[in-house]
């Protein structure tokens, strides 16, 4: 088990080794997820490269036009310089039409890579194993997802458009300043390397900031979304001011963080600026006097003058990129994140087929089953220990029990959403983990406590995806009994039952869930706790449904409601301390005077106080 990624601490780079590390990381991790579009990403650059050429040879150009006219003076004519006004005009031309060429590779670009990484991270996220998901935040696993896909396409487009063509322009230009005196060349590596100095050193001082205050956005964005998601609960309790508070408070902080970095970025980017300023002041008089000096010609002062102002130009812009990328670098940095974490319930490398039967045969042998992590604080070391029970095709197993004494974790591990410690569950004789993982889900259906319903139409939601007739999905859902209240809804199937079902009644839901359920004619159905929040009337419809079922496939019902597994199960299991302390019929354990029958005699006396 991992550590939740909202723990994962994201230090800012306090040395320069560290900055070049996370520079690395972050191209790496930009180069690795852009693997679709690297062709797109290697046709802009060189588009760029192209680009910054010309917008190199155009100064030259334009430099051997002003000495022609300098040497005629008054006598200057059009036609002196016909091949010069030629060139520049091919030169602005093919730059407009180069351009529109990048940014055709960029959209295409863009847009595949937004399409793509959302899809990658998604994958990714429902590959995870439940323990994951529980010790971390849908919300602000969200925020990572998208604002790091929103990132990564800012930082490759950065890198096209700027820091790549404007780096490869700045050591051009260096080097031809170099070539036209040593002491240009030294003045700027000098430049260079003192505005790197101080880039760097702002940044270090503003990372932290800059951290802190995303961190706090996400908790805003996840208390909204919890705050929308929650409505009715906010409402009932009147605590929408509360909730509007705790967000105003998470941005405000924001707010301050932010202010306290663009102070310092302030200072940082105007120092910065006047040492650029003052460099580029005294190349220009270095030029003059390298003129005045050695007699050099009009037209390399002027193109000495034009590559000073471009190398001027380019330096700034290093610390405004520099602080841009970092700025993306955090987001980019999580959402990897996020897709380093590898699934630890996985598919076998060579998957055995799994026997094709109607009625699922169970047997649990010799399961133990250790939490880690947070998790296994809050559950204690061991949830199960030497489970050994053997489930019959076509049997009605029911499972009973104190809460947190192992009954969800048997689910768990029958579904495989972990495995055991020790022993191992099998499916019709095979081992769980030998099994596909699509295999073994479509031979069961599952229905939970509180059954997951997607914003869709009841037909979607009952068919979730799954290719099936009308009859089929009607035959379904007569079996969950739940026809009969779909066909008096105005639309039938296509009624829209809102975010997560809640057009519906608790009861509707339910039997959406086993109509769900049974549309895949499972061999094993699951019924965990699905009765326990439902008013009678819809109970005893989900339970005529569960008799309809009985036979027509292996049943196991989680229940702490004795009445529905006396009347269902063949068999009744008591889980107590991790362990199967009692199994048997109801009369069977009624002799046995353990748990079962103390569980039984609380009943009985609150249903007599309650009449």
């Amino acid at each position: 088990m991992t550590d939740s990624v909202l723990e994962v601490g994201y230090k800012s780079p306090t040395t320069y080794k560290e900055v070049l590390a996370q520079i690395k990381e972050t191209l790496v991790a930009c180069w690795t997820l852009s693997v679709s579009q690297r062709r797109f990403m290697v046709l802009a650059y060189l588009t760029t490269l192209i680009i910054e050429g010309v917008s190199v040879i155009a100064p030259w150009l334009a430099s051997k036009l002003m000495a022609r006219i300098a040497g005629h003076e008054l006598r200057f004519q059009m036609a002196d310089a016909t091949y010069i006004l030629a060139g520049i005009w091919i030169c602005w031309l093919s730059w407009g039409i180069l351009d529109g060429i990048r940014d055709a590779f960029n959209q295409h670009f863009r847009n595949n890579l937004n399409r793509d990484l959302p899809l990658i991270a998604q994958e990714r996220l429902l590959s995870l194993s439940r323990d994951f998901h529980q010790t971390n935040n849908t919300g602000q696993l969200t925020a990572k997802v998208v604002r790091g896909a929103e990132k990564i396409t800012d930082v490759v487009d950065l890198f096209q458009h700027n820091i790549l063509p404007r780096t490869t322009v700045l050591v051009i230009v260096l080097v031809m300043l170099g070539w036209i005196n040593i002491w240009f060349a030294i003045t700027g590596a000098a430049l260079i390397f003192v505005y790197s100095f101080l880039i760097v050193r702002g940044r270090r001082k503003t990372q932290d900031l800059y951290d802190r205050a995303g961190d706090l956005e996400e908790k805003a964005d996840a208390l909204t979304g919890e705050a929308i998601t929650n409505v009715s609960v906010a409402q009932a309790f009147h605590q929408e001011n509360d909730l509007l508070k705790r967000t105003y408070d998470l941005r405000e902080e924001r707010r301050d963080l932010k202010d306290q970095e663009r102070s310092i970025n302030l200072v940082a980017r105007t120092v910065r600026a006047i040492l650029a300023d003052q460099t580029g002041w005294f190349m220009l008089l270095l030029s003059l006097f390298l003129f005045q000096a050695h007699n050099t010609s009009f037209q390399l002062l002027v193109f000495t003058v034009g590559l000073i102002n471009r190398f001027r130009d380019e330096i700034v812009h290093l610390g405004w990129m520099y602080d841009a990328f970092v700025e993306k670098m955090n987001g980019i940095r999580r959402l990897s994140y996020v897709l380093e974490q590898m699934p630890t319930i996985t598919n076998p490398s060579e998957p055995k087929p799994l026997p094709d039967a109607q009625l699922a045969k169970i047997a649990f042998d010799q399961v133990s089953f250790q939490y880690a992590g947070e998790l296994a604080k809050e559950n204690g070391a061991w949830a199960l220990q030497d489970v050994d029970v053997e489930i019959q095709p076509g049997e009605v197993l029911g499972v009973a029990g104190e809460s947190g004494h192992g009954k969800s974790t048997l689910i768990s591990l029958l579904l495989r959403f972990a495995d055991p410690t020790k022993g191992c569950v099998r499916f019709n004789g095979c081992d769980l983990r030998t099994v596909k993982l699509g295999d073994l889900r479509s031979r069961i259906g599952y229905v939970e406590q509180q059954v997951q319903l997607f914003n869709d139409t009841i037909a979607n939601n009952i068919r979730f995806g799954r290719k099936c007739t009308q009859e089929e999905l009607e035959a379904a859902a007569k079996i969950a009994g739940a026809h009969d209240f779909i066909a008096n809804l105005p639309d039938g199937y296509e009624t829209l039952i809102g975010d997560r079902g809640m057009r519906l009644s608790g009861g509707q839901r339910q039997r959406l869930g086993i109509a769900r359920a049974m549309v895949g004619k499972p061999s094993l159905l699951i019924f965990d706790e699905a009765t326990s929040s439902i008013d009678p009337l819809s109970i005893e419809l989900i339970m005529a449904a569960l008799e309809r079922i009985k036979g027509k496939c292996t049943i196991i019902i989680v229940s702490h409601q004795l009445s529905t597994l006396q009347r269902l199960a063949d068999r009744i299991a008591i889980v107590r301390h991790g362990r199967v302390s009692e199994i048997g019929t109801h009369e069977q354990l009624l002799k046995h005077n353990g748990l079962y029958k103390q569980l039984v005699e609380i009943q009985q006396n609150h249903d007599r106080a309650e009449a």
